[in-house]
């Protein structure tokens, strides 16, 4: 019988946090507010922004590529 090892969810956690907090600093490196990254992003309002950047919600790695690519940050600087 095979134990299963549960994911270490204090890692995942901090990734999170430090993700978010990329997110909101080259965001604002670049002078852009939540709505006009949301915009760039093809989104209709600013909360997704807002939820990853408060780490309410983890990002995507496409979206974590288009932003990458709006603030010219290479993506390695997020992980």
């Amino acid at each position: 019988m095979k134990i299963k090892r549960l994911p270490n969810r204090s890692f995942e956690r901090k990734l999170c946090i430090e993700i978010g907090s990329k997110i909101k600093s080259a965001r604002e490196e670049c002078g852009l507010s939540q709505q006009e990254l949301a915009e760039m992003l093809g989104l209709k309002t600013s909360v997704a922004v807002s939820l990853w950047e408060n780490n309410k919600r983890t990002v995507d790695a496409i979206r974590l590529w288009q932003i990458s690519q709006i603030t010219n940050v290479p993506i390695t600087y997020f992980l």
